[in-house]
């Protein structure tokens, strides 16, 4: 995946996903390792998070081979984007406040 043309964007808009015919899924170990993968990436990428999430939700809708289909587009968009993500640093000391109401 390393040498994949990059997408501009994480999931395909313009067409409709076609849903599992009911015959057993392949391989769906391969499916649910990758996805697991990306919900950890997920924490320092929120622009792909709701295709992750949308992937995950789907899981059990979506062939085997669609739902690889859309995990390699968002890995494409992944190649092209290395450079996007959230850094976190410690400028000054946090302050947590916290209130309640409870009667």
């Amino acid at each position: 995946m390393a040498d994949a043309k990059a997408v501009s964007t994480p999931i395909v808009t313009t067409e409709v996903l076609k849903f599992s015919d009911g015959s057993p899924p392949t391989d769906p170990k391969l499916y649910r390792q990758a996805l697991g993968s990306l919900q950890y990436l997920s924490l320092t990428r929120p622009d792909v998070s709701f295709a992750i999430n949308n992937k995950a939700l789907s899981v059990h809708a979506l062939s085997i081979h669609t739902s690889l289909v859309c995990c390699k587009r968002l890995l494409r968009y992944l190649v092209g984007t290395l450079d996007y993500g959230l850094l976190l640093r410690k400028n000054s000391p946090r302050t947590l406040h916290a209130f309640a109401d409870a009667d």
